[in-house]
């Protein structure tokens, strides 16, 4: 997996990261224990990630590209433990978002770059498609304001569908349905081995990964930038 994206090699990286577990039962290996910071190195971190879910992990993974010393922090003894494994697995087109929202910009962009990434990351992924329904009167009236809104949103593939044809695509789908769209581009990925991943490039290329381990206090934190006013 981890020849598939780009490395550290040339980013400065000082190799492998460490693992450790803030692990107080037995079971685990004395050499993945975190015991003491001395561990960690002599050398601060440039920074430091609080939380090891998908974003944190892919976030992991994009700063190990640069010569920075990044740990990765995680209260939960693997990656991707909290959200992001209940999470629905849906790579959304943004098709509904407020056209020229962050949101908007953000999804749809991602929505894009999802196939090349799945397939660099090595991880399942599927371009299923999805029908949204229309179920009564009210909701058959709104698909044309949803079709432009796609549309308005750069998501150009998407088609409004007739009764039949929903009932078609969607066999389960009741009898009275009044239409439906069909996003061709909505998929599916698999939410554990994403995080996993990107956690193992981002090892590959130098970060530590600390697990176990609750942020319980910043001190001095009159010191540190606050990124919401800058």
């Amino acid at each position: 997996m981890t020849d598939t994206l780009e490395l550290a090699a040339n980013h400065g990286s000082s190799g492998q990261g460490k693992v450790l577990y803030d692990w107080a039962g037995e079971g685990c290996e004395s050499a993945l224990k975190f015991l003491d910071s001395a561990q960690l190195g002599s050398q601060p971190y440039d920074i430091a990630i609080v939380g090891a879910g998908v974003v944190g992990c892919a976030l992991a993974y994009k700063l190990s590209l640069f010569r920075s010393r990044v740990v990765l922090i995680d209260k939960n003894y693997d990656v991707g433990e909290g959200s992001s494994k209940g999470n629905s697995a849906i790579v959304h087109t943004g098709f509904d978002a407020t056209p020229g929202s962050l949101e908007s910009k953000l999804v749809t962009q991602a929505a894009r770059q999802w196939p090349a990434l799945a397939e660099k990351l090595k991880i399942p992924y599927a371009q299923c498609g999805a029908v949204l329904l229309a179920i009564d009167g009210e909701q058959g009236a709104q698909l044309p304001q949803i079709y432009k809104k796609a549309l308005d949103n750069g998501v150009d593939d998407v088609r409004l569908l007739t009764a039949g044809e929903a009932k078609e695509l969607e066999p389960q789908a009741p009898a009275y349905i009044r239409g439906g769209l069909l996003v061709p581009r909505e998929s599916i990925a698999d939410p554990f081995t994403t995080s996993i991943a990107f956690a193992e490039l981002a090892l590959t290329n130098g970060v530590d990964l600390l697990l176990g381990t609750s942020i319980v206090a910043v001190e001095n934190p009159a010191s540190y930038i606050d990124l919401e006013k800058t």
